[in-house]
């Protein structure tokens, strides 16, 4: 079964109605998901534009997660 690179999970806040998302990348080389980070912390960790890169939405998350592998694959 193919997985996919970066996965993304939604847990409620203790305001009614408000989540945070985590987001999990694929990790090969252990053949399982990384632990889950906050999108919220790798949008200040990489600099993004809050604006743009939404930790509140999913479409938002999802973008991070693209920029987050990004990232990874320049580094790696």
């Amino acid at each position: 079964m193919a997985r996919k690179p970066v996965s993304f999970l939604r847990r409620p806040t203790t305001k009614k109605g408000q989540y945070k998302y985590y987001l999990k990348v694929w990790d090969e080389n252990l053949g399982k998901y990384a632990t889950p980070r906050s999108a919220q912390s790798i949008v200040v960790e990489l600099g993004l534009d809050e604006k743009q890169f939404s930790y509140t939405s999913k479409t938002g998350v999802l973008l991070i997660g693209q920029e987050l592998l990004r990232k990874m694959e320049t580094v790696s």
